[in-house]
């Protein structure tokens, strides 16, 4: 998934509920035309990709789930993901929300995790 990572470093994911695939393939182009070279300025490395899910119809089925995108950066290290949230992360959003009001009906989830490499 991505190059050089070293045990120190972290993984911020950021997993983008989106309404339908219409708005899941406007947010994957933002995110890749903008929004992943703008992190990159805090984070080694970003990716992004969308995870398509069937996309019932909301009136019929109860079990309605939105299309996830998820966007992953490698930072360096615990500090380097510190600096990106205290410095570059309240612009980036407002960025997000410029391009995406909130009545588009998108919900975020966030978590950092610790990079392990494990040979299996």
């Amino acid at each position: 998934m991505f190059t050089n990572t070293s045990p120190e470093s972290i993984l911020y994911i950021v997993e983008i509920s989106c309404p339908d695939q219409e708005i899941a393939d406007a947010v994957l182009t933002w995110l890749y035309d903008e929004h992943l070279e703008d992190v990159c300025q805090y984070a080694e490395e970003a990716q992004a990709y969308g995870r398509i899910l069937e996309y019932p119809e909301p009136e019929i089925d109860d079990d309605f789930e939105p299309v996830v995108v998820t966007a992953v950066y490698r930072f360096k290290d615990r500090a380097c993901l510190t600096h990106y949230l205290n410095a570059g992360a309240a612009e980036m959003r407002e960025k997000g929300l410029d391009a995406f009001p909130p009545e588009v009906g998108l919900t975020f989830k966030r978590s950092a995790q610790q990079y392990v490499d494990i040979d299996l």
